[in-house]
C-alpha cells in the first residue's frame, strides 16, 4: 500500500509539473487562446465541431498520460529545431500571423518557416506532429491546419501580420510584413513572387 501511495504520489507531483511547464509555455508564445481562433482550433472543428468547441470554452485540466504526449511533442519540435539551426538554414521558429475574418480574430503559429533567399527564393512551412502510430493518409484536421497556414502566409504577405519570439517567449519582432521581418531577421531580401511548399512528418518518421 505505501509503494502505491509513493508511486501515485510521484505521478502526481510529475503531471503537476508538467502542467506547469505546458501553462507557462502557452502563455509565453500563444498567449491567451480563449482571446483567438487557431489554426488548430480549426482543424479540430473540421473533425468534430463539439469537442473542438468544448475544448476551447470549457478546458479541463489534461491526465499525465495526456501531458506526457503534448510535452513529447514539444521535446521533439525543439530537437527538429535544433537540427535545423545546426545546419546553419534560415528558419524562422513558431512564426505568428495574426488576422481578422469577418471581424474574428485569428492566429496562426508556424512551427518552422524555413527561408531561402536569392537565386532559389522559396518559403517552406514545417508542421511538427507527434503520433505513436504513423498514419497511412495524414489526419484531415491536421492537413486543414497547413494549408491555413499556407494561404494565411500569401494572404498576409505584404501586410503587417507577422511577429516573431525568442524561445523564452521574449517579442523579438512585431507586426511586420514577412518580407520585412525576413530581412530583420534573417538579412534576407525577397520578391514578392511565392514558391509555398508544405511538409508533414510525425514522430514515428524519425525512429
Amino acid at each position: 500500500m505505501e509503494v502505491t501511495d509513493r508511486t501515485e504520489g510521484l505521478r502526481a507531483l510529475i503531471r503537476q509539473g508538467l502542467q506547469a511547464v505546458s501553462q507557462q509555455s502557452t502563455a509565453a508564445h500563444l498567449g491567451d487562446r480563449s482571446t483567438y481562433v487557431g489554426m488548430s482550433d480549426i482543424g479540430q472543428h473540421w473533425e468534430c465541431p463539439r469537442a473542438a468547441l468544448a475544448r476551447k470554452v470549457l478546458p479541463t485540466p489534461d491526465s499525465l498520460e495526456r501531458l506526457l504526449i503534448l510535452q513529447r511533442g514539444h521535446w521533439f519540435e525543439s530537437g527538429v529545431g535544433q537540427a535545423l539551426a545546426s545546419l546553419g538554414l534560415h528558419v524562422l521558429p513558431q512564426l505568428e500571423i495574426t488576422w481578422q475574418h469577418q471581424g474574428v480574430p485569428i492566429k496562426a503559429h508556424l512551427d518552422f518557416v524555413l527561408v531561402w533567399g536569392a537565386p532559389v527564393n522559396v518559403i517552406r512551412i514545417l508542421e511538427v506532429k507527434s503520433t505513436d502510430k504513423l498514419p497511412d493518409t495524414p489526419h484531415d484536421s491536421h492537413l486543414l491546419q497547413l494549408h491555413g497556414q499556407i494561404g494565411l502566409l500569401a494572404t498576409a504577405w505584404d501586410k503587417p501580420a507577422f511577429s516573431l519570439r525568442a524561445a523564452d517567449g521574449t517579442l523579438l519582432h512585431e507586426k511586420m510584413t514577412f518580407p520585412q521581418l525576413c530581412h530583420a531577421q534573417l538579412g534576407l531580401l525577397l520578391p514578392h513572387m511565392l514558391i509555398l511548399r508544405a511538409w508533414r512528418h510525425g514522430c514515428s518518421v524519425f525512429r
